[in-house]
């Protein structure tokens, strides 16, 4: 699989495991557990940020071609729910973490491909397979990302709108 995050990704934190429901960080969230990261440059209201400089990074993913944002982005959130909810070789439960990674080429078509990542805690040296063919495990080596965080609904508007103040 290429890796989810060869194209531009925007971060959103996730929290509540609601599907589609991608908010901003709030006081809910803070006990998520979410990769190391280096800030490398804070502006007002964006940051960048390297991931896993000095260790790789695990995350699961699914991709999802031919729906709106809308449906796509409930479609892989289901998904990756049901991975860590138990849908796995092992039966395994694994925690909600933050962030959840979504990349997408362009919403203003509303027929987007689109991939969704949620990070894989490091306490899972090897996490379970997924039982489910359209979602896959990868490793990250190496991110600079910038990162915004905004709260609410993220549907396609609000998304590309995020995305376009970067």
């Amino acid at each position: 699989m290429r890796s989810p995050f060869a194209k531009t990704a925007l971060f959103l934190s996730v929290s509540v495991a609601l599907a589609a429901l991608l908010a901003s960080a709030t006081s809910l969230d803070v006990s998520l557990t979410a990769p190391q990261y280096v800030v490398l440059h804070s502006f007002k209201t964006y940051e960048i940020r390297e991931y896993a400089q000095t260790h790789p990074n695990m995350w699961v993913s699914t991709t999802v071609n031919g729906e709106s944002f809308k449906d796509a982005s409930s479609t892989a959130f289901h998904r990756l729910f049901g991975y860590i909810s138990g849908q796995n070789i092992a039966k395994e439960r694994i925690p909600m973490t933050k962030p959840v990674v979504m990349t997408w080429v362009d919403a203003k078509g509303e027929q987007v491909p689109m991939t969704m990542s949620f990070y894989v805690p490091p306490s899972l040296s090897h996490p379970p397979v997924p039982t489910e063919k359209d979602v896959l495990l990868n490793v990250e080596t190496r991110m600079i990302v910038a990162v915004r965080k905004f709260g609410g609904f993220a549907d396609a508007e609000d998304s590309e709108r995020e995305v376009a103040s970067l």
